[in-house]
């Protein structure tokens, strides 16, 4: 799988990426000479210009320097289609190009607009031969980003509304484009203060089906400072979000209400994969289990998942290259 994505406008390089993707996807035949074998490439930095292309054979890896690639573009050549030509068809998800159709600054340049301006994006995603879309998370949200989510089932945010949502899963899936949410399900912000002014009490403002989501102290795991109030013992390994109260995924009550709910966005919504946000803060057994119960194995599913990050730049502020990390 290879990730195309943009830092500060993603559809003002939708050229570029279109490009890559196509490179990735990209079947040199020919009936005699070197190229008598077939050959898919993927591009592991695409679009950054310092990093090398890698091209993968059938039988091996060969690390080919851009003009090489260059030169096999100039045989004869045939654009494979995509991994997913049609929704209901199992992706070969090694071929899978992924596009990060957003960016951090997407919900301010395109407020309540969002999902309507992808929409109209969705030709030219098909005709660049993404396979998948990796879209923001759904949920209302404290932070207009949707990364500090409070009422699961409202997805009314600063991106755009539920309908809208709807009408774009609609049509990327009908052009044979798979949509990833993106589900941000470490922590969860709360609605009340306890009687101590701490954030941990939980409502369930939206009517749905399946188990209730109004949770309580009960729900959270206790923080080092204290903050939050949380009554559940915090998972060994993890690293915790500080921000915001973090789920305790051990409670059978927590993780029945999750999977519910991202059962819906798979049967009712329409996403296809799930992109966890802050994975290194619960146990892979419970991601297996939210895959199993919703979208399976087969699907495209992703984590965010990092070891640690280096801050050697100005101000010790964090480093451009993390290949010391």
């Amino acid at each position: 799988m290879t990730v195309v994505s943009a830092e500060t406008s993603v559809w003002a390089t939708l050229g570029l990426a279109a490009q890559c993707a196509k490179q990735q996807q990209l079947s040199t035949r020919s009936s005699e000479g070197p190229y008598s074998d077939l050959v898919s490439c993927t591009a592991a930095g695409c679009g950054e210009r310092e990093r090398e292309q890698e091209c993968c054979s059938r039988s091996s890896t060969v690390c080919q320097e851009d003009e090489q690639l260059q030169q096999q573009q100039r045989h004869s050549v045939e654009v494979a289609t995509t991994a997913c030509s049609q929704p209901q068809q199992q992706c070969d998800l090694g071929q899978a190009v992924l596009l990060q159709g957003f960016g951090w600054d997407s919900c301010r340049q395109h407020h309540s607009t969002y999902y309507e301006h992808v929409h109209s994006k969705v030709p030219q995603i098909q005709a660049a031969g993404f396979s998948h879309v990796w879209l923001p998370p759904p949920s209302a949200s404290v932070s207009p980003e949707g990364y500090m989510p409070q009422q699961l089932y409202d997805l009314s945010s600063a991106y755009g509304s539920q309908q809208q949502l709807r009408v774009l899963l609609e049509a990327l899936k009908a052009a044979g484009v798979a949509p990833i949410a993106d589900v941000v399900i470490n922590h969860r912000c709360a609605d009340e203060q306890d009687d101590s002014g701490r954030w941990n009490r939980y409502r369930d403002k939206v009517p749905h089906e399946g188990p209730s989501l109004a949770w309580g102290s009960w729900a959270i795991v206790r923080d080092a400072a204290g903050q939050f109030g949380g009554d559940a013992q915090p998972p060994e390994h993890a690293v915790a979000w500080q921000g915001a109260p973090n789920l305790d995924h051990s409670n059978a009550q927590v993780r029945e209400g999750l999977a519910a709910w991202l059962s819906w966005l798979h049967t009712h919504l329409g996403f296809e994969g799930w992109r966890f946000d802050h994975a290194i803060g619960y146990s892979s057994r419970y991601v297996q289990g939210y895959v199993d119960r919703t979208t399976g194995q087969h699907a495209l599913n992703v984590g965010e998942v990092w070891p640690t990050l280096q801050y050697s730049g100005p101000d010790n502020s964090l480093s451009h290259c993390q290949d010391a990390a």
